[in-house]
């Protein structure tokens, strides 16, 4: 748009912040369109008040592959990176309330999300009709996005809260996903010489994953990451949890669960009438027990070939801290591992920095 007086131009500039201001209070519809006010705050160098009002066009789903565009040629190096974190951190507090779908909560607003992701993801040549109601169209539609997209083989035509469906509908419908996923792409060739492995950690984490955990370090600004934990044996496994049980028992119960507790009812049956590495072969031996029956203690505890197509990986607190130095941030870190995970990066994020073993557990698919 050009601007032939200079007093039009400046009533323009104005509008432009007294939308931001407005949307802010009320989110409401901007007067003037998106595009002219990101440019024009641009132009006048508001580079906070583009931010701004960039993070409210995400939040209220206003970005399209022509704002998208703009932004890559018009921003450079830090200013771009910066714009696509922010689209994908506004981006990643989309929430689903309730389940949707077929034997789901339905309530109206999370079935318009789910109606308008699905739409987005162009699954059918006719979209769906936005109306907040489930009905066939509409189950039958996230069924072939189950089946076609997230590749389940039996969809059930439901989709919960923060699950796989869902995870996959925000990270791979929106017009978003090949600029955000791209800044994780991009680290393929960095050095990731400063994510250290502990003395237990086995060195068997591939290079995609450390990637991934590196994109998390440099979007919470921190110097580096230890990697305390990574397949485990039943042998370590068991050392694991006698040396936490000694120190909680109850919280170990917590975190490993039912399958856990059969281990830890050996160890404290025995723990006072045993020696540790007798306790240590005894849990050993349960663990195995278990294993044969297909049931896990740890999603650490698998074998080389499970490991290979999912990295199971801890990362502590305490040893991160130190490897960090004063660049250590805890709640940045946090948050970064769990954008990572709602833009599918990450398979799976447990926070367990608040549990004995003080760790963010990740989970990567290969």
């Amino acid at each position: 748009m050009h601007y032939i007086y200079q007093e039009e131009y400046e009533n323009t500039i104005q509008q432009s912040k007294l939308n931001v201001k407005k949307a802010e209070e009320q989110s409401l519809a901007q007067d003037v369109p998106l595009l002219d006010e990101l440019h024009h705050l641009w132009v006048m160098g508001e580079m906070d008040d583009f931010f701004k009002r960039l993070s409210l066009a995400v939040s209220e789903g206003k970005i399209d592959d022509k704002i998208l565009e703009y932004i890559k040629n018009r921003l450079k190096d830090k200013m771009l990176k910066k714009a696509l974190v922010l689209i994908g951190n506004a981006k990643s507090k989309v929430k689903l309330s309730n389940s949707v779908g077929r034997g789901g909560t339905n309530l109206k607003t999370d079935v318009k999300l789910v109606q308008t992701l699905l739409n987005n993801a162009k699954i059918n040549e006719k979209k769906l009709k936005v109306d907040g109601s489930v009905g066939a169209k509409t189950i039958a539609t996230i069924l072939k996005y189950q089946r076609k997209v997230v590749g389940l083989a039996k969809p059930d035509g439901k989709i919960d809260v923060d699950g796989k469906t869902f995870r996959m509908l925000l990270s791979k419908s929106s017009p978003l996903k090949s600029s955000v996923s791209n800044v994780v792409e991009k680290i393929e060739d960095s050095d990731t010489s400063h994510i250290k492995f502990g003395n237990s950690a086995k060195r068997i984490v591939s290079k995609k994953s450390l990637n991934v955990i590196n994109k998390a370090v440099e979007e919470a600004g921190m110097d580096g990451a230890m990697i305390t934990s990574t397949i485990r044996s039943p042998e370590r496994q068991a050392k694991i949890m006698y040396r936490y049980a000694s120190i909680d028992l109850e919280s170990q119960k917590r975190l490993y669960g039912a399958t856990g507790d059969k281990v830890l009812t050996v160890f404290e049956a025995n723990l006072k009438k045993k020696s540790k590495d007798e306790v240590i072969k005894m849990m050993v031996k349960r663990i195995e027990e278990l294993s044969i029956g297909s049931k896990r203690v740890s999603r650490h505890c698998v074998s080389p070939a499970q490991y290979s197509r999912n990295n199971v990986i801890d990362i502590g607190v305490h040893s991160t801290k130190a490897v960090a130095g004063a660049t250590f941030d805890q709640k940045g870190f946090t948050s970064a591992l769990r954008r990572l995970e709602n833009e599918g990066f990450i398979e799976k994020f447990i926070d367990e920095t608040k549990k004995a073993n003080t760790t963010w557990h990740v989970e990567i698919k290969q």
